[in-house]
């Protein structure tokens, strides 16, 4: 009985991160999308001569903070579809190598 508490508690936490993430994924983008636009204005601003030096290189580390957050975002995402196909018992197996010709 403990057994099938563990693994239906397991399952719905898996669900509830792999929904969690999902919903994140869209905000990450508009993130990113208005991350890449400052940037953008940055430079031409820039090379307008109306800003300083420092202005680009601080769009481009907010824009490079955005796209981590979203390379984590993604790994979330694989940890909770691997921890669900555990929890539902399922196996992973490497796939073989393929040997050179």
């Amino acid at each position: 009985q403990r057994a099938v508490q563990l693994a239906f508690r397991e399952v719905a936490d898996a669900l509830t991160d792999a929904r969690s993430a999902a919903e994140q994924g869209p905000l990450l983008q508009a993130r990113r999308e208005a991350a890449a636009e400052a940037l953008r204005i940055a430079r031409l601003r820039h090379d307008a001569g109306y800003s300083a030096f420092d202005e680009p290189l601080r769009a481009e580390l907010t824009l490079q903070q955005v796209e981590l957050a979203q390379l984590r975002l993604r790994q979330t995402r694989l940890d909770a579809s691997l921890a669900l196909v555990k929890a539902l018992g399922g196996g992973w197996q490497a796939p073989s190598e393929v040997t050179a010709r």
